[in-house]
């Protein structure tokens, strides 16, 4: 496998933090230059419906672990 040229490559995507951070005003963005806090009321109002969207979409853990699980018996079988 060749490497990705810049052109290809996936950008780093932040990991948003826990809803209780974003809550209480600050969020904290880990990035290949360093760390990133941002408190400003704008920026948190954009994180906070990015989490509540995020928490609307995602698998119970069960639901999770039964995927996981099902994509790792399909790669065993592959």
């Amino acid at each position: 496998m060749s490497a990705a040229t810049p052109s290809t490559r996936i950008p780093a995507l932040p990991v948003l933090c826990h809803t209780a951070a974003v809550a209480h005003g600050t969020v904290q963005l880990d990035q290949s230059h360093g760390t990133v806090f941002i408190d400003a009321e704008a920026q948190l109002r954009k994180y906070r419906a990015l989490l509540d969207r995020m928490e609307q979409v995602a698998l119970s853990p069960e639901r999770s672990r039964a995927f996981i699980s099902d994509v790792a018996d399909d790669l065993r079988r592959a």
